[in-house]
């Protein structure tokens, strides 16, 4: 398992959760934003969990242990827009778009909303469960095991991106469509930095990033 600062925190921003159960490290989708909106429909579930989070917070399904808003404050300067102290008040009637609220959640309370809300704990991201499942007695961790799963789609989808984004920077704008001519250029440039890779595992990843454009293509179509 890889150790992350969101396994411990007691209390997390309402964005950051909202990534975690997205699927992102919370990180990773900060540096998608970075690069501009062409990225931003790939944490499109990052949206939408904030959305339902907010609608949550608002109906009182979810407690908010503090609630930041971006406006006018109706109790200071209104000649511009600052961060102010909101309520579930202001929450519930929407007029805030969710890049305009900040809330602090705490971790039991996200754990037990989800749960109330009919997600299983397996199914819980292990960052947001009140504290991690014990193996079964007699059972012993495999193969198969949580701590050696594969990689959540979307965070494999991210890593692709990246390596795209390299890969076109390196190669002058353009990835061979041929997996193994790709490679052999890949492994050029690899071999200058005094890194070493065989070809299949590169042509495998080529063969995936061609893969992704065409899902990326054909969503936008």
């Amino acid at each position: 398992m890889v150790l992350s600062p969101w396994l411990v925190a007691p209390d997390m921003d309402y964005g950051e959760v909202a990534c975690i159960l997205g699927g992102y490290d919370p990180a990773e989708a900060s540096e998608l934003i970075k690069h501009g909106p062409e990225f931003e429909y790939q944490i499109a579930d990052v949206y939408e969990w904030k959305r339902q989070m907010l609608k949550a917070v608002g109906r009182g399904d979810l407690k908010s242990e503090l609630i930041l808003l971006y406006g006018y404050s109706p109790h200071g300067d209104r000649s511009e827009k600052t961060w102010f102290r909101g309520d579930t008040e202001d929450i519930l009637l929407g007029v805030f778009p969710h890049n305009e609220v900040k809330m602090q959640l705490q971790r039991p309370e996200v754990n037990r909303w989800l749960k109330a809300s009919g997600i299983d704990d397996v199914d819980i991201p292990l960052q947001l469960r009140s504290m991690p499942l014990l193996p079964e007695p007699g059972k012993h961790e495999g193969p198969n095991s949580a701590s050696s799963a594969p990689l959540h789609h979307r965070r494999r989808q991210t890593y692709l991106t990246l390596i795209e984004a390299l890969a076109l920077e390196a190669l002058g704008g353009e990835i061979p469509t041929e997996p193994y001519k790709a490679a052999s250029m890949l492994q050029v440039l690899l071999e200058r930095h005094g890194l070493r890779l065989d070809k299949d595992p590169i042509a495998n990843t080529v063969k995936e990033i061609h893969a992704a454009r065409e899902d990326r293509d054909s969503e936008k179509a």
